[in-house]
């Protein structure tokens, strides 16, 4: 086997994964359309529009928390970071496509890139203010017979 004929061998397309190509493609188009870095900032500058009432200072304690997300849920999980944390799904989602589309070419580097990327987003999604909170605030509703229905 010739070095042109392996390297065109080498980067034939796996369809098996096609579905995870798919998915990958279509994660990275939503990450491009959707994800909004400072929205929490964005927000605000909605504020005098009547659109959406953002605090001017984010919230300090639990119990600001709480009202913020009793009065506007949207405003309340856009600046705890919930987006961020659907973006970095999405970005695992393209690592994982990426993985799979290029293991072929040089799989070490792939596996090295990939766990990367992986270590990254898990380090980062755990320790999110968002988890805290929207725990503290799911037992303070239970604790305090707040439904959904009442809010």
């Amino acid at each position: 086997m010739n070095g042109s004929q392996q390297l065109s061998d080498a980067r034939a397309p796996d369809y098996a994964w096609k579905g995870l190509y798919y998915a990958g493609g279509t994660a990275a188009l939503i990450a491009v359309l959707i994800f909004r870095r400072n929205i929490g900032a964005e927000l605000t500058q909605f504020n005098g529009f009547g659109l959406f009432e953002v605090p001017e200072m984010p919230p300090a304690t639990a119990a600001e928390w709480f009202m913020l997300l009793q009065k506007d849920r949207f405003v309340g999980l856009a600046l705890l970071g919930l987006f961020d944390l659907v973006n970095y799904a999405l970005v695992g989602l393209i690592f994982l496509a990426l993985y799979c589309a290029l293991r072929q070419v040089h799989k070490s580097a792939m596996v090295i890139a990939t766990t990367f990327g992986f270590v990254g987003i898990a380090v980062f999604a755990p320790f999110r203010l968002i988890w805290y909170i929207l725990i503290a605030w799911r037992l303070f509703r239970l604790g305090t017979g707040v439904t959904r229905e009442s809010t």
